[in-house]
């Protein structure tokens, strides 16, 4: 015998999940990356003919993040459509935690409906990917797996030719354009495919200064991060102009952490883990990083730098340039 009152329960669910699916067939028919954001969805099927004009004049090489609330709809673009479907799945479940909001969202086949930070596997339509969005995402680090994701990322410069091919030319030196930023960009874009949640570049630290901005901010929702990125090249393998110590290098990055630290406590912001990351190419490479990690390491020891300092410090990683492509 039916149960006519679990029945009444379950229909309007049934009919949610029912419109959730057409809606998102009817994005992914536009052919256009789109992330679409609301606090509810009868927001988007009474606007809908107006977000589809708005969705039909967006560019395709562009992923674009559409608001739909009570009075208007609203976009921007968010990214390039060359992006794996990893770095789409967090970009979609962060805006969704962030917004707190329902995000309707497509890309090349893809379709995916989140709230608060999670897939709706309720969805129809995200079935047929949920098995490999969640593959996709149980491959994603924490914040706690930070040294561990830098530990492959060493190792993969010495085996991919990708990274060598980046930053060398052909006689075997680092290309005059290979700068701090550079590398703060490759350490980025690997740094996304890896993470969960957010992976931003020059995060600002202080309400007051805008120029003391970290390299790079993670934050996957439970813990946050700060890196900050340095790099010393000796002029015989470098075409570039700006040669210095990796003493002082690693010692400049120490201190600017510090800095940073004491500016994110002072706005009440936390952040639980601190890095400074050291891109390097010197004559006697593993000898001299041996020394300057242990210089170092009583440096940070004499407890000369501030309590916020201490409360984050994690580790100064190095990252040895001679190597890279050498086990390709």
């Amino acid at each position: 015998m039916v149960d006519f009152e679990k029945f009444l329960k379950r229909a309007p669910q049934a009919e949610s999940v029912i419109s959730e699916s057409k809606l998102l067939d009817i994005f992914a028919e536009q052919k256009k990356a789109v992330v679409i954001c609301t606090q509810c969805t009868s927001r988007i099927t009474e606007q809908l003919d107006d977000l589809l004009k708005r969705i039909s004049g967006s560019a395709k090489s562009q992923i674009h993040c559409i608001n739909v609330n009570t009075t208007e709809i609203t976009s921007m673009e968010i990214g390039t459509c060359r992006i794996s479907e990893s770095e789409f799945i967090n970009k979609v479940l962060e805006i969704s935690r962030k917004d707190s909001c329902i995000v309707y969202a497509v890309n090349e086949g893809m379709k995916l409906v989140a709230q608060n930070g999670e897939v709706n596997t309720d969805v129809e339509a995200c079935l047929a990917k949920t098995k490999t969005m969640q593959e996709q995402l149980n491959s994603l680090k924490p914040i706690s797996s930070l040294e561990e994701v830098f530990e492959v990322f060493r190792i993969e410069c010495q085996f991919q030719n990708g990274y060598y091919n980046k930053c060398f030319n052909a006689s075997g030196k680092i290309k005059a354009e290979i700068k701090e930023q550079e590398l703060r960009n490759i350490l980025l874009e690997y740094l996304r495919s890896k993470m969960k949640g957010e992976v931003s570049p020059e995060y600002c630290t202080s309400y007051k200064h805008d120029e003391e901005s970290v390299d790079i901010y993670l934050n996957d929702g439970q813990e946050r991060a700060i890196i900050e990125v340095k790099f010393s090249f000796i002029k015989s393998v470098y075409e570039g102009r700006s040669y210095y110590k990796l003493q002082d290098k690693c010692q400049l990055g120490i201190e600017q952490l510090n800095r940073y630290a004491v500016h994110l406590k002072q706005n009440n912001r936390l952040v639980e883990y601190g890095f400074v990351y050291m891109f390097f190419h010197n004559k006697n490479n593993e000898e001299e990083r041996l020394n300057v990690e242990k210089s170092i390491k009583e440096y940070i020891a004499s407890q000369s730098l501030s309590t916020e300092f201490y409360s984050i410090y994690r580790n100064l990683i190095f990252n040895n340039v001679a190597l890279w492509g050498t086990k390709s």
